[in-house]
């Protein structure tokens, strides 16, 4: 996990180092920003990716599978019934 992390981390850590240059230029301040975002978003996904493995984990261990999603032959809902009396 830890060399999952690490895109999101250097991708944080190159914001703090763009944001921590002294002066007023809104150019770097929108890419740190953008930077510092998607370094954000990599490592809350890494987040949600980790507990989905370890549930996968967990359920494959138990001997349970996934239930079948569902398709055309597998219908979400029933379906209705219309009683016109």
């Amino acid at each position: 996990m830890l060399l999952r992390a690490a895109p999101g981390v250097v991708l944080l850590a190159a914001c703090v180092a763009l944001l921590a240059v002294p002066g007023e230029d809104t150019t770097r301040a929108v890419v740190a920003t953008a930077v510092g975002g998607i370094g954000a978003i990599w490592l809350v996904s890494l987040a949600f990716f980790e507990i989905g493995r370890s549930e996968d984990r967990e359920r494959a261990r138990r001997g349970r599978a996934r239930p079948p999603a569902a398709g055309p032959d597998r219908p979400t809902r029933p379906p209705r019934r219309r009683d016109h009396g």
